[in-house]
């Protein structure tokens, strides 16, 4: 007998089910890493993605630009980046993405348009998911990346499957970072500031029939 809740199971289906109808999913709430890790997974595996990255943000990292996007290229070989112009190559193969640099300069919009065209041809051999988690960790520079991304990958087979702690002074950045359309769902324990954070990304992004 499974010893997974009724509850958890049906987020598990639920959100497998609207990755493969070509949607992203966040999961705002509290719950412990092995929770979440253990859910993102699960679904995952339901899921009918051709390539996967992901990354988990790390809190002690969170100064460090591009940390979360390092973790997301970790899986990223050369093969990959052999369609990309030589610039790009060398942006996404430099610091601080890959233990031997070899970009000695590069800008914001040159690592936002890299990072948009290698993962535009990851999928163009079937649904690319990029899954993070604690994404609330995420540093600013990877914030910004996954932000355009979603705005100009917008129509591609590009999709997010997130989880978000949020607190009283904080907003939820899941929206941007996450390509529509997207499903919100309720995670763990829920604070009174998650709810109404989630209530307002229910009324914002959800079908009629989603629920926390």
């Amino acid at each position: 007998m499974s010893d997974v809740s009724p509850d958890r199971q049906w987020r598990v289906d639920r959100a497998g089910g609207w990755l493969r109808s070509g949607g992203s999913v966040l999961f705002l709430g509290n719950a412990s890493p092995d929770e979440s890790a253990a859910m993102l997974t699960s679904i995952a595996a339901q899921a009918e993605a051709r390539r996967i990255m992901r990354c988990g943000a790390d809190p002690r990292r969170a100064d460090r630009p591009y940390h979360a996007l390092a973790d997301l290229l970790a899986t990223v070989t050369d093969r990959d980046l052999a369609p990309l112009p030589e610039p790009q190559r060398a942006i996404l193969s430099g610091a601080p993405f890959r233990s031997a640099p070899r970009a000695d300069y590069f800008s914001p919009a040159g690592v936002r348009l890299s990072f948009l065209n290698l993962c535009r041809r990851l999928a163009r051999t079937g649904p690319l998911l990029l899954i993070l988690d604690n994404l609330h960790h995420l540093d600013p520079a990877t914030t910004d990346v996954l932000c355009f991304l979603a705005r100009a990958g917008a129509g591609l087979p590009i999709q997010v499957l997130a989880t978000e702690q949020l607190t009283s002074t904080a907003r939820s950045t899941g929206h941007r970072v996450c390509p529509r359309p997207l499903l919100v769902l309720g995670l763990g324990s829920l604070t009174p500031a998650d709810m109404s954070n989630l209530i307002d990304a229910l009324t914002l992004t959800n079908p009629p029939d989603a629920r926390p």
